[in-house]
């Protein structure tokens, strides 16, 4: 499949310059038609995050635009990003004052928690890649060793990162989540901070490295907090201080003595709270431009995630659901096709699957009552839930103007919406997220929901699949009184 992806990049991008070789991956600067610079990379693995990040734009890491991938394979072009790395700071010995290492603490953790709340964690968080724009914007690239977390796994399956800044559970002592990305973080800013720092950070950058996990801040959110809070508290001490010195003043004046005990930590908040914003705008700037008009092809394309062939069966039961293993091609192999694979919650599913949800999860769901006399309730799916579509062009001509319609039932409630696939270019792929977070389900008497996905493939004359079904079962595993427990 990758020899028609590599056949069109090479139309379309020229190479500039070889940036990096290695045993893992082959990375060029490349130039489109427009004279715009890109990054173009070969990385020899498969099932990466790049699809996900292509879907949710961030100003934290560069913009993909174009990724494919068969097993072994992945290529991506994404955004050139300018500027210095931490990486040459500190080879220069030009360490970060206390001012801008809580800033960029707090920046980055209001960009690692949209990462995690996508289920990645990069797992190579270091110096080198942590690039400083001119603008003061930090940006997150290399996400080559990121993997999607995967709920109850005890071990990653592949060991990668850097030594010193990886956390012990990247090689072998567990399984990593978001909480190790904290880790390496912490350890690239102590390191960027100067052998002799000893300050105010020490203790937020020491809860960041704690060998154990569960000992760490439990999220980026968290941590984001507490640089937020260490500002608040310096605030407070001042201001408290003040009024004690006011005799100690008179001689220097007010404002003198207010210059000679401000820091400059204490406008973390104020610009954090100015990034925040500005991250939000531009991300959401961004996904108006990809969903509101329609791009080149050199524009387009996404990750395919991992292949599920349909069996027409599942065996969840309970909990949150698992995967079925795959038992064949559900098409004849063809080079004129769309292939398709429909995921809940980042864990690919077959298009006519039940999933099966028991009370012990949705009994801590938000209710509310149905205005019925017989103990009928409604529950809606919690916030972050996504249904997601991810189509790959298997043929040799570009997929334009497809839109994907997805009407979601969920008893005496129903909704319809429209998203616009865009242009797929050949061997590429994009993925359609479909949010399920605030969706309501009639339980009690009804117990399900469907989603129901359908293609219209535009101008294209690509044969595949045009149709999905996802349906949705509440278990009662305790009876009507489950009911009366979720408030509990």
């Amino acid at each position: 499949m990758l020899e028609a992806a590599m056949a069109f990049l090479a139309s379309e991008y020229e190479r500039v310059r070889l940036l990096k070789r290695s045993e893992r991956s082959e990375v060029w600067l490349v130039s489109d038609g427009a004279g715009r610079a890109r990054v173009l990379k070969t990385i020899h693995a498969g099932h990466l995050p790049y699809a996900l990040l292509k879907a949710h734009p961030s100003p934290l890491w560069p913009e993909i635009v174009f990724c494919a991938e068969d097993a072994d394979e992945t290529v991506v072009v994404e955004e050139y990003v300018s500027g210095h790395t931490l990486e040459e700071r500190r080879r220069a010995r030009n360490w970060l004052t206390e001012a801008e290492a809580a800033l960029l603490l707090a920046s980055l953790a209001v960009g690692l928690a949209d990462l995690h709340a996508l289920g990645i964690v990069h797992r190579d968080i270091k110096p080198s890649n942590i690039i400083i724009e001119s603008t003061g914007q930090a940006r997150l690239i290399d996400f080559d060793a990121a993997r999607v977390m995967k709920p109850g796994a005890s071990h990653d399956t592949h060991r990668l990162g850097t030594e010193g800044y990886a956390p012990p559970e990247q090689f072998g002592a567990g399984a990593t989540d978001g909480r190790s990305d904290l880790y390496a973080l912490g350890v690239t800013v102590r390191e960027c901070l100067g052998p002799a720092y000893h300050g105010r950070l020490d203790r937020i950058l020491a809860k960041c490295t704690e060998k154990d996990p569960d000992r760490r801040y439990r999220d980026a959110e968290a941590l984001g907090h507490a640089v937020r809070h260490l500002g608040r508290r310096r605030a407070l001490r001042i201001t408290a201080g003040l009024a004690a010195a006011v005799v100690l003043t008179a001689g220097l004046g007010l404002a003198a003595f207010v210059a000679s005990v401000n820091d400059p930590v204490e406008e973390v908040e104020q610009q954090v709270e100015k990034a925040k914003t500005a991250v939000t705008d531009e991300a959401r700037q961004a996904k108006r431009a990809i969903s509101g008009k329609k791009k080149a092809p050199s524009e387009d394309g996404a990750k395919r995630t991992e292949r599920m062939e349909n069996d027409g069966t599942n065996s969840a039961s309970g909990g949150m659901p698992s995967a079925n293993p795959a038992t064949g091609t559900a098409s004849p192999t063809s080079s004129d096709r769309l292939e398709s694979v429909l995921t809940f919650n980042g864990t690919p599913w077959e298009p006519a699957d039940t999933i099966v949800l028991s009370s012990d999860d949705w009994r801590r769901w938000q209710r509310a009552a149905n205005g019925e006399t017989n103990g009928d309730y409604a529950l809606f799916f919690p916030s972050g839930w996504q249904a997601a579509l991810t189509l790959t062009n298997e043929s040799g001509t570009p997929i334009v103007g497809a839109r994907l319609t997805a009407a979601y039932d969920g008893g005496s409630h129903t909704e319809t919406e429209t998203h616009p696939v865009g242009t797929i270019a050949p061997g590429a792929s994009v993925t359609v997220p479909i949010a399920l977070g605030g969706r309501r389900i009639d339980s009690a008497n009804a117990q399900q929901a469907y989603l129901s996905l359908h293609l219209d493939h535009g101008a294209s004359s690509v044969a595949g699949t045009c149709d999905w079904n996802l349906a949705f079962y509440l278990r009662n595993d305790g009876g009507y009184r489950v009911f009366q427990e979720i408030g509990k």
